[in-house]
This record gives structure tokens, C-alpha cells and sequence, in this order.
């Protein structure tokens, strides 16, 4: 049973657990994740689910799309493949990014130019990151002083796999968003 117009037209036996057709007193429901399952009842959905969940487009699409590929530790730690014409820059020149109005950040070894963010200006909610390497902060999600010191924590020494695959996500957004600007140095 499909909904038009608010009008139901067969486009099948009926209910898909019980085979009755909708009525005035029970309309057709549909499933929640896809168009193509048509029940009479909440009831006869609930009671289908379980049998349903294992066709349903819908819900394999929300699924899949929900889960991200974790990598392994050794993966994630292999040395940065570096672009000839990308320089390299010190945690220094990346602190003092803002006196030449420049808003830079840290993330995984790489330098991406945020300038024009308004997440990343004065204001935004993202200005404590600028200026600094903010792996073990991301990687951790704990934003404490001590997670921007990469002399204290150091994202290579001191993230588990899991934090690391956190980290590299946030890495994966930040380069599909910002250009790259540099490596940081003795990475």
C-alpha cells in the first residue's frame, strides 16, 4: 500500500505482516526507513521489524552510513606523505600565525589555514585551537591546556587506537575543508 495525495492505492497483497488490507479504522503504515514495507497497524510493524530489518534498504543505508572504518594503530602512524611544495613550520611560526593574520591549526602533523572561519575567529567557539597543534585534544576530546603541549603529549606517543582514529577523522574534515599550509616541523 502506497499514500498519494493522501489517498492509499494497492501496490500489493496488503499488510506485510498479516496480509490485511488498511481500512478506515486501521491506515496503512509505513516503514519508518524505506517506502517499500506497508503495514495495517504500529502493531503489525512492531511485530515485523525484526523480519523486515533484514531487507530493508533504509536501514542498511542509515547503517552503513553511521559507521566509520577504524584503522589500524600502525596505519594511522605511518609517516606523512609530504607534498614537495608544502613547507615545513615550526610550533612557533604556527603559534605566532595570528601576529600576521593568519589563523592556522594543527592537526595529525599537517597546518591548515582556517583564515575566513568564523569557528576559528576571535569570536567563534573554536579560537582556543588557533595557533596551536590540537591533536591530542581532538584525539582525546578533552580540551585542557596540557593537550595542546605536544612537549607534554604528543599525539604519535600518546593516543590508543581508538583516539587515533578519532583524530584522523577530524584530519580528514579539516583537509577536505581548509588547504593544507604546512607540516609541522620534526613530525
Amino acid at each position: 500500500w502506497k499514500q498519494s495525495s493522501g489517498k492509499m492505492s494497492a501496490s500489493s497483497a496488503g499488510c506485510l505482516c498479516c496480509q490485511r488490507p488498511p481500512s478506515a479504522q486501521r491506515p496503512a503504515v509505513q516503514c519508518e526507513h524505506c517506502s517499500d514495507a506497508f503495514y495495517c497497524s504500529n502493531d503489525c510493524r512492531e511485530v515485523h521489524a525484526s523480519e523486515h530489518a533484514k531487507a530493508c534498504q533504509g536501514q542498511k543505508a542509515k547503517a552503513s552510513k553511521g559507521k566509520k572504518s577504524q584503522l589500524p594503530k600502525e596505519e594511522l602512524l605511518k609517516p606523512i606523505e609530504k607534498k614537495g611544495d608544502v613547507p615545513e613550520v615550526t610550533l612557533q611560526e604556527l603559534s605566532d600565525c595570528q601576529s600576521s593574520g593568519k589563523l592556522w591549526i594543527g592537526c595529525m602533523g599537517r597546518v591548515f589555514d582556517v583564515t575566513g572561519s568564523e569557528f576559528y575567529g576571535a569570536a567563534g567557539n573554536y579560537s582556543s585551537f588557533v595557533g596551536k597543534d590540537t591533536s591530542v585534544a581532538l584525539g582525546k576530546m578533552k580540551f585542557n591546556k596540557e593537550y595542546f603541549d605536544p612537549a607534554a603529549m604528543h599525539w604519535r606517543r600518546d593516543l590508543d587506537e581508538k583516539e587515533l582514529n578519532i583524530l584522523n577523522d577530524w584530519m580528514v574534515k579539516f583537509a577536505d575543508k581548509y588547504p593544507l599550509v604546512g607540516y609541522i616541523k620534526d613530525e
